[in-house]
Protein backbone atom coordinates (compact mmCIF):
# COMPACT_ATOMS: atom_id res chain seq x y z
CA UNK A 1 0.00 0.00 0.00
CA UNK A 2 3.07 2.31 0.92
CA UNK A 3 4.60 2.18 -2.52
CA UNK A 4 1.36 2.43 -4.53
CA UNK A 5 0.34 5.63 -2.23
CA UNK A 6 4.13 6.99 -3.36
CA UNK A 7 3.50 5.82 -6.89
CA UNK A 8 0.17 8.25 -6.82
CA UNK A 9 1.69 10.89 -4.81
CA UNK A 10 4.86 11.08 -7.66
CA UNK A 11 2.27 11.20 -10.70
CA UNK A 12 0.26 14.33 -8.78
CA UNK A 13 3.53 16.39 -8.67
CA UNK A 14 4.80 15.38 -11.91
CA UNK A 15 1.22 16.82 -13.54
CA UNK A 16 1.50 20.04 -11.36
CA UNK A 17 4.93 20.68 -12.13
CA UNK A 18 3.77 19.76 -15.45
CA UNK A 19 0.89 22.60 -15.57
CA UNK A 20 3.31 25.53 -13.76
CA UNK A 21 5.92 24.84 -16.77
CA UNK A 22 3.15 25.15 -19.29
CA UNK A 23 1.26 27.87 -17.49
CA UNK A 24 5.36 29.94 -17.20
CA UNK A 25 5.08 30.49 -20.99
CA UNK A 26 1.98 32.66 -20.94
CA UNK A 27 1.84 36.46 -20.87
CA UNK A 28 0.09 36.56 -17.95
CA UNK A 29 1.56 39.71 -15.64
CA UNK A 30 -0.61 42.14 -17.37
CA UNK A 31 -3.45 40.16 -15.73
CA UNK A 32 -3.70 39.88 -12.42
CA UNK A 33 -7.35 38.54 -11.87
CA UNK A 34 -6.83 35.45 -13.42
CA UNK A 35 -4.86 32.59 -12.79
CA UNK A 36 -4.66 29.76 -15.31
CA UNK A 37 -3.75 27.59 -13.10
CA UNK A 38 -7.06 27.27 -12.08
CA UNK A 39 -8.66 26.86 -15.59
CA UNK A 40 -10.94 23.45 -15.71
CA UNK A 41 -12.44 23.34 -19.28
CA UNK A 42 -14.51 20.22 -20.61
CA UNK A 43 -12.01 17.80 -22.15
CA UNK A 44 -13.70 18.32 -25.66
CA UNK A 45 -12.47 19.44 -28.91
CA UNK A 46 -13.20 20.34 -32.71
CA UNK A 47 -9.94 19.56 -34.79
CA UNK A 48 -8.68 21.47 -38.28
CA UNK A 49 -6.30 20.55 -40.63
CA UNK A 50 -3.76 23.31 -41.70
CA UNK A 51 -0.96 23.47 -43.88
CA UNK A 52 0.18 27.31 -42.84
CA UNK A 53 3.50 27.75 -41.66
CA UNK A 54 2.54 30.62 -39.65
CA UNK A 55 -0.02 31.69 -37.60
CA UNK A 56 -1.64 34.93 -36.53
CA UNK A 57 -2.81 35.10 -33.79
CA UNK A 58 -3.54 38.90 -32.67
CA UNK A 59 -6.20 38.81 -35.78
CA UNK A 60 -8.48 37.09 -32.50
CA UNK A 61 -9.56 40.87 -32.59
CA UNK A 62 -11.31 41.15 -35.79
CA UNK A 63 -14.01 38.29 -34.03
CA UNK A 64 -13.67 40.08 -30.38
CA UNK A 65 -13.47 43.24 -28.82
CA UNK A 66 -9.91 43.27 -27.24
CA UNK A 67 -11.09 46.03 -24.41
CA UNK A 68 -13.35 43.69 -23.01
CA UNK A 69 -11.64 40.23 -23.48
CA UNK A 70 -8.65 38.53 -21.40
CA UNK A 71 -5.97 37.12 -23.62
CA UNK A 72 -3.11 34.77 -22.98
CA UNK A 73 -1.00 33.67 -25.64
CA UNK A 74 1.91 30.81 -25.18
CA UNK A 75 4.04 31.18 -28.79
CA UNK A 76 6.07 28.48 -27.71
CA UNK A 77 3.86 26.00 -27.32
CA UNK A 78 1.34 27.72 -30.03
CA UNK A 79 -1.66 28.07 -27.42
CA UNK A 80 -4.23 30.85 -27.07
CA UNK A 81 -6.49 31.21 -24.24
CA UNK A 82 -9.49 34.30 -24.91
CA UNK A 83 -11.92 35.11 -22.13
CA UNK A 84 -14.78 37.07 -23.35
CA UNK A 85 -17.44 38.69 -21.23
CA UNK A 86 -21.11 38.78 -22.30
CA UNK A 87 -24.25 40.32 -21.00
CA UNK A 88 -27.46 37.90 -21.33
CA UNK A 89 -30.71 38.68 -20.53
CA UNK A 90 -32.95 36.85 -17.40
CA UNK A 91 -35.86 34.78 -18.19
CA UNK A 92 -38.37 36.22 -15.50
CA UNK A 93 -38.25 39.47 -17.56
CA UNK A 94 -38.71 41.02 -20.72
CA UNK A 95 -36.94 44.31 -19.43
CA UNK A 96 -33.82 45.09 -21.44
CA UNK A 97 -31.89 46.68 -18.83
CA UNK A 98 -31.56 43.86 -16.63
CA UNK A 99 -28.86 41.09 -17.57
CA UNK A 100 -26.58 38.52 -16.04
CA UNK A 101 -23.23 38.49 -17.02
CA UNK A 102 -21.62 35.52 -18.65
CA UNK A 103 -18.01 34.30 -20.00
CA UNK A 104 -17.29 32.56 -22.69
CA UNK A 105 -14.01 30.41 -22.78
CA UNK A 106 -11.89 29.77 -26.09
CA UNK A 107 -8.46 28.07 -26.31
CA UNK A 108 -7.24 27.31 -29.17
CA UNK A 109 -4.11 25.16 -29.76
CA UNK A 110 -2.00 24.72 -33.01
CA UNK A 111 0.45 21.35 -33.55
CA UNK A 112 2.44 22.48 -35.97
CA UNK A 113 4.33 19.29 -36.67
CA UNK A 114 0.42 17.13 -37.25
CA UNK A 115 -0.87 20.06 -39.09
CA UNK A 116 -3.89 20.42 -36.98
CA UNK A 117 -5.65 23.03 -35.08
CA UNK A 118 -7.73 22.06 -32.03
CA UNK A 119 -10.82 24.06 -30.85
CA UNK A 120 -12.24 24.34 -27.19
CA UNK A 121 -15.11 26.90 -27.05
CA UNK A 122 -18.48 27.73 -25.08
CA UNK A 123 -19.03 29.51 -28.03
CA UNK A 124 -18.42 27.13 -31.01
CA UNK A 125 -19.47 29.17 -33.67
CA UNK A 126 -17.39 32.40 -32.40
CA UNK A 127 -14.65 30.02 -31.50
CA UNK A 128 -14.31 28.23 -35.26
CA UNK A 129 -14.37 32.34 -36.94
CA UNK A 130 -11.69 32.65 -34.62
CA UNK A 131 -9.54 29.75 -35.96
CA UNK A 132 -10.17 31.10 -39.57
CA UNK A 133 -8.98 34.27 -38.33
CA UNK A 134 -5.59 32.84 -37.60
CA UNK A 135 -4.20 31.64 -40.57
CA UNK A 136 -4.09 32.57 -44.60
CA UNK A 137 -5.75 29.50 -45.43
CA UNK A 138 -9.12 27.84 -44.71
CA UNK A 139 -8.47 25.13 -41.48
CA UNK A 140 -10.72 22.26 -42.64
CA UNK A 141 -12.84 20.56 -39.87
CA UNK A 142 -11.94 17.19 -39.45
CA UNK A 143 -15.61 15.05 -39.29
CA UNK A 144 -17.60 12.45 -40.81
CA UNK A 145 -16.49 8.52 -40.16
CA UNK A 146 -13.21 9.35 -39.47
CA UNK A 147 -13.89 11.28 -36.39
CA UNK A 148 -15.17 7.68 -34.62
CA UNK A 149 -11.41 6.51 -35.55
CA UNK A 150 -11.12 8.01 -31.75
CA UNK A 151 -12.64 4.84 -30.11
CA UNK A 152 -9.58 2.97 -31.33
CA UNK A 153 -7.47 1.35 -28.82
CA UNK A 154 -10.04 1.40 -26.42
CA UNK A 155 -10.62 -1.78 -24.40
CA UNK A 156 -13.82 -3.62 -23.59
CA UNK A 157 -15.65 -0.44 -24.85
CA UNK A 158 -19.00 -0.21 -23.56
CA UNK A 159 -21.30 2.06 -25.82
CA UNK A 160 -24.60 4.10 -23.71
CA UNK A 161 -25.70 5.72 -26.69
CA UNK A 162 -25.50 5.11 -30.26
CA UNK A 163 -27.52 8.07 -32.53
CA UNK A 164 -27.94 6.92 -36.17
CA UNK A 165 -29.29 9.40 -39.38
CA UNK A 166 -31.00 8.21 -42.12
CA UNK A 167 -29.37 8.09 -45.22
CA UNK A 168 -32.68 8.22 -47.26
CA UNK A 169 -35.82 10.81 -47.20
CA UNK A 170 -38.57 9.89 -44.92
CA UNK A 171 -40.26 11.00 -41.70
CA UNK A 172 -37.85 9.61 -39.09
CA UNK A 173 -34.24 11.18 -39.67
CA UNK A 174 -32.66 10.80 -36.46
CA UNK A 175 -32.54 7.53 -34.25
CA UNK A 176 -31.26 7.75 -30.41
CA UNK A 177 -30.03 4.53 -28.71
CA UNK A 178 -29.40 3.94 -25.53
CA UNK A 179 -29.18 1.03 -22.81
CA UNK A 180 -30.10 -2.08 -23.86
CA UNK A 181 -31.26 -0.45 -27.37
CA UNK A 182 -27.72 -0.08 -28.09
CA UNK A 183 -27.60 -3.48 -29.81
CA UNK A 184 -29.92 -2.35 -32.73
CA UNK A 185 -28.20 0.81 -32.96
CA UNK A 186 -24.81 -1.06 -33.99
CA UNK A 187 -26.43 -3.23 -35.83
CA UNK A 188 -28.36 -0.31 -38.05
CA UNK A 189 -25.21 1.29 -38.24
CA UNK A 190 -24.08 -1.12 -40.76
CA UNK A 191 -26.81 -1.00 -42.96
CA UNK A 192 -26.33 1.22 -46.20
CA UNK A 193 -29.29 3.47 -45.19
CA UNK A 194 -27.63 4.69 -41.83
CA UNK A 195 -24.97 6.23 -41.05
CA UNK A 196 -23.37 7.53 -37.74
CA UNK A 197 -24.54 10.71 -35.70
CA UNK A 198 -23.28 10.51 -32.29
CA UNK A 199 -21.84 7.84 -29.95
CA UNK A 200 -20.66 8.05 -26.52
CA UNK A 201 -19.23 5.24 -24.40
CA UNK A 202 -16.74 4.11 -21.53
CA UNK A 203 -13.87 1.54 -21.26
CA UNK A 204 -10.54 1.47 -20.44
CA UNK A 205 -7.05 2.68 -22.01
CA UNK A 206 -3.72 1.71 -20.46
CA UNK A 207 -4.24 4.10 -17.58
CA UNK A 208 -7.22 3.10 -16.19
CA UNK A 209 -11.21 3.94 -17.29
CA UNK A 210 -11.93 6.86 -19.78
CA UNK A 211 -15.24 8.11 -21.23
CA UNK A 212 -15.37 8.78 -24.93
CA UNK A 213 -17.61 10.90 -27.47
CA UNK A 214 -17.64 11.82 -31.10
CA UNK A 215 -19.89 13.38 -33.32
CA UNK A 216 -20.08 12.80 -37.15
CA UNK A 217 -20.22 17.01 -37.22
CA UNK A 218 -16.20 16.80 -35.64
CA UNK A 219 -17.03 16.99 -31.85
CA UNK A 220 -14.85 14.29 -29.91
CA UNK A 221 -15.00 14.97 -25.91
CA UNK A 222 -14.67 13.09 -22.69
CA UNK A 223 -17.17 13.24 -19.12
CA UNK A 224 -14.73 15.24 -17.33
CA UNK A 225 -12.95 18.85 -16.75
CA UNK A 226 -9.17 19.14 -16.41
CA UNK A 227 -6.39 21.02 -16.78
CA UNK A 228 -5.28 22.99 -19.69
CA UNK A 229 -1.60 21.06 -20.16
CA UNK A 230 -4.20 17.43 -19.60
CA UNK A 231 -6.67 18.95 -22.70
CA UNK A 232 -3.82 19.78 -24.69
CA UNK A 233 -2.09 16.68 -24.34
CA UNK A 234 -5.57 14.39 -24.88
CA UNK A 235 -6.00 16.83 -28.40
CA UNK A 236 -2.26 15.46 -29.32
CA UNK A 237 -3.32 11.54 -28.50
CA UNK A 238 -6.28 11.86 -29.70
CA UNK A 239 -5.64 13.10 -33.49
CA UNK A 240 -2.97 10.25 -33.66
CA UNK A 241 -5.67 7.51 -33.90
CA UNK A 242 -7.85 10.06 -36.11
CA UNK A 243 -5.05 10.62 -38.63
CA UNK A 244 -4.05 7.00 -38.56
CA UNK A 245 -4.27 5.48 -41.91
CA UNK A 246 -4.30 1.74 -40.71
CA UNK A 247 -7.37 2.27 -37.96
CA UNK A 248 -10.73 0.91 -39.64
CA UNK A 249 -13.66 2.24 -38.14
CA UNK A 250 -15.78 -0.79 -38.99
CA UNK A 251 -13.28 -3.26 -36.55
CA UNK A 252 -13.58 -1.23 -33.79
CA UNK A 253 -17.85 -1.62 -33.69
CA UNK A 254 -16.94 -5.13 -34.28
CA UNK A 255 -15.44 -5.16 -30.61
CA UNK A 256 -18.33 -3.30 -28.95
CA UNK A 257 -19.29 -4.99 -25.68
CA UNK A 258 -23.28 -5.36 -26.66
CA UNK A 259 -25.54 -5.45 -23.33
CA UNK A 260 -28.17 -7.84 -23.08
CA UNK A 261 -30.90 -8.39 -20.43
CA UNK A 262 -30.95 -11.67 -18.63
CA UNK A 263 -33.57 -13.28 -16.29
CA UNK A 264 -31.72 -14.88 -13.53
CA UNK A 265 -28.17 -15.45 -12.41
CA UNK A 266 -25.47 -16.57 -14.98
CA UNK A 267 -24.86 -20.13 -13.46
CA UNK A 268 -20.53 -18.38 -13.44
CA UNK A 269 -18.90 -17.45 -10.28
CA UNK A 270 -19.02 -13.65 -10.72
CA UNK A 271 -15.63 -11.98 -10.81
CA UNK A 272 -15.91 -8.71 -10.72
CA UNK A 273 -18.27 -5.76 -9.79
CA UNK A 274 -17.89 -1.75 -10.75
CA UNK A 275 -19.79 1.17 -10.01
CA UNK A 276 -21.71 1.93 -12.91
CA UNK A 277 -19.89 4.88 -15.69
CA UNK A 278 -21.90 7.34 -15.14
CA UNK A 279 -21.04 7.71 -11.40
CA UNK A 280 -17.01 7.32 -11.97
CA UNK A 281 -17.20 10.57 -14.29
CA UNK A 282 -19.51 12.84 -12.54
CA UNK A 283 -17.94 16.11 -12.26
CA UNK A 284 -21.31 18.63 -12.04
CA UNK A 285 -22.63 17.07 -8.31
CA UNK A 286 -21.45 15.44 -4.97
CA UNK A 287 -22.26 11.93 -4.71
CA UNK A 288 -21.79 9.95 -1.08
CA UNK A 289 -23.05 7.20 0.37
CA UNK A 290 -23.83 7.30 3.99
CA UNK A 291 -24.90 4.55 7.43
CA UNK A 292 -25.12 4.02 10.61
CA UNK A 293 -21.02 4.72 10.77
CA UNK A 294 -21.37 8.59 8.77
CA UNK A 295 -21.47 9.80 5.12
CA UNK A 296 -18.40 9.32 2.61
CA UNK A 297 -18.02 10.10 -1.16
CA UNK A 298 -18.10 7.53 -3.30
CA UNK A 299 -14.24 7.81 -4.69
CA UNK A 300 -13.61 6.73 -0.82
CA UNK A 301 -15.83 3.47 -0.88
CA UNK A 302 -14.65 0.82 -2.58
CA UNK A 303 -17.31 -1.83 -4.45
CA UNK A 304 -15.91 -5.93 -4.53
CA UNK A 305 -17.39 -8.88 -4.98
CA UNK A 306 -17.58 -11.05 -2.18
CA UNK A 307 -15.29 -13.91 -2.50
CA UNK A 308 -17.78 -16.30 -0.03
CA UNK A 309 -21.14 -16.97 -2.65
CA UNK A 310 -22.82 -19.41 -0.66
CA UNK A 311 -25.93 -19.83 -3.15
CA UNK A 312 -26.14 -20.06 -6.48
CA UNK A 313 -29.12 -17.59 -7.48
CA UNK A 314 -27.56 -14.51 -5.71
CA UNK A 315 -24.70 -12.68 -5.60
CA UNK A 316 -23.01 -11.18 -2.71
CA UNK A 317 -21.18 -8.19 -2.86
CA UNK A 318 -19.06 -5.80 -0.74
CA UNK A 319 -19.24 -1.89 -0.08
CA UNK A 320 -16.66 -0.69 1.94
CA UNK A 321 -13.71 1.57 3.10
CA UNK A 322 -11.39 1.42 6.48
CA UNK A 323 -14.52 2.76 8.43
CA UNK A 324 -17.07 0.32 7.39
CA UNK A 325 -17.86 -2.82 5.38
CA UNK A 326 -21.69 -3.80 4.27
CA UNK A 327 -22.75 -6.67 2.60
CA UNK A 328 -25.13 -6.93 -0.31
CA UNK A 329 -27.07 -9.78 -2.13
CA UNK A 330 -28.14 -9.31 -6.02
CA UNK A 331 -31.30 -11.43 -6.92
CA UNK A 332 -32.83 -11.51 -10.76
CA UNK A 333 -36.30 -13.08 -11.03
CA UNK A 334 -37.77 -12.29 -14.53
CA UNK A 335 -37.97 -8.85 -14.94
CA UNK A 336 -37.66 -8.06 -11.03
CA UNK A 337 -33.83 -7.02 -9.95
CA UNK A 338 -33.77 -7.01 -5.74
CA UNK A 339 -30.79 -5.53 -3.69
CA UNK A 340 -30.93 -6.74 -0.25
CA UNK A 341 -28.49 -5.07 2.89
CA UNK A 342 -26.94 -8.69 4.21
CA UNK A 343 -24.84 -7.02 7.41
CA UNK A 344 -23.30 -3.92 8.32
CA UNK A 345 -20.10 -4.11 10.44
CA UNK A 346 -18.09 -0.84 11.81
Amino acid sequence: MESFITAEVSEYIDREVSLQDFIKGFNTDSVEDINLVHLLPKVSMLAFRIKDKRWFWENWMDELDPDLCKSFINNEEKTLIIIEPREVGVKWTSQQNLNNLEWNFYIIYWNKEKETVFLNASDLSKGKKIVQNLFESDPILINSEQVFKCLHGINRLSLGTVGLNSGIDGPVRYKMFAGIDVAEGISESNKVNSYKSNIFGNGFDGNGKVSIGCSYKGTIWSRWVESIDYWKEWCNQTIDKILDPSINVQDIMDGVLIPIIIKGIPKKHPYRIDWPYDLEFETQRKISLSNISGEYSISDVDITIDEEQPTSNKIYFLVQNEHFSERFSLEINHDKYTFRSERCCN
